[in-house]
């Protein structure tokens, strides 16, 4: 049993050790239909930084089906929280930016971005951007998905029954 315990345990640090440290995050917080005819959404999402610089700027390139008729996952627009600047890029993606004071500390959590697509779930490849040099870190993908889970209420097979009868 105890060399097993040891195997994992160096397996683990080896992993530990050949992970990238320079990992961020976006997070989809929310989603909303905007309007059917035609579909647009608006995904909400929060930006955790788990990178090893303070982030100045987010740039979403645009996802690979953008330009592609009805299946266009183009960023049409976006917003930004207090004192952050968003502007939607010509080739279908979004770029954040803010000053040096605002930016998002190492560790830290910041709500509040936006973007509106045409459809329901789109992927996005997605990088930051330090607030010194401008130098990108922490490159990866998103995919916003449409929540169609439903709210519902508490109660029993009978109490279902009995609206029915």
């Amino acid at each position: 049993m105890r060399p097993l315990i040891l195997v994992m345990a160096l397996v683990g640090a080896a992993v530990l050790a050949l992970s990238d440290p320079a990992v961020g995050g976006i997070i989809q917080t929310g989603c909303d239909t905007l309007a059917t005819d035609p579909p647009t959404v608006r995904f909400t999402f929060a930006v955790a930084n788990d990178c090893v610089v303070d982030i100045g700027s987010i740039r979403i390139r645009k996802d690979a089906a953008c330009g592609a008729g009805s299946d266009s996952c183009c960023v049409l627009e976006c917003s930004a929280p207090p004192n952050w600047n968003c502007i939607v890029v010509h080739t279908g993606g979004a770029l954040w930016t803010t000053p040096q004071v605002s930016s998002i500390r190492v560790g830290q959590r910041l709500d509040g971005f936006s973007i509106v697509t045409r459809v329901h779930a789109c992927c996005y490849p997605y990088y930051f951007i330090d607030s010194g040099p401008g130098d990108p870190w922490c490159d990866n993908n998103i995919c916003f998905v449409l929540d169609l889970a439903v709210p519902t209420r508490a109660s029993s097979w009978g109490a279902l029954k009995a609206i029915y009868r």
